[in-house]
């Protein structure tokens, strides 16, 4: 979901929905007691997950190297511009000089990511909390 919506107040709402199913999220379950839900939201764009794992960007873009990275950004969770920035990496690479292929872009990264050297700190959280409905 995009940054610029309140993502407290959907998760409230999600909360909301499980509590109304009868079922108990990771948030209400009782101690002690299993749940069922866990709710978890991508906040800001998809593509700051892509960026948190540059070996699978380089996978999926084989023309893209360490350097295409380098002064691009710090805090891949932070970045205003994600997309614009997956983006200007692969044109450096030589890919989608002029038309972005957001869908393709993302499925071939996807392919690629592995869970245990991601450096995005949402990723991580989310992964952690997909762990913990084993």
């Amino acid at each position: 979901m995009d940054a610029d919506r309140d993502c407290r107040k959907v998760k409230i709402q999600l909360e909301e929905i499980v509590a109304e199913s009868g079922l108990f999220s990771k948030m209400t379950a009782p101690a002690g007691q299993s749940f069922k839900v866990l709710t978890r939201l991508a906040v800001s764009e998809l593509e700051a997950w892509f960026l948190g794992d540059r070996d699978a960007i380089s996978a999926a873009f084989p023309r893209v190297h360490s350097n295409h990275f380098k002064g691009t950004y710090q805090d891949c969770d932070g970045l205003p511009d994600t997309w614009e920035t997956l983006h200007r990496i692969l044109q450096k690479g030589g890919y989608y000089p002029n038309r972005y292929l957001k869908v393709e872009a993302a499925e071939l990264i996807a392919a690629q990511l592995a869970p245990a050297r991601n450096e995005s700190a949402s990723f991580r959280y989310f992964c952690e909390g997909v762990a913990t409905l084993r």
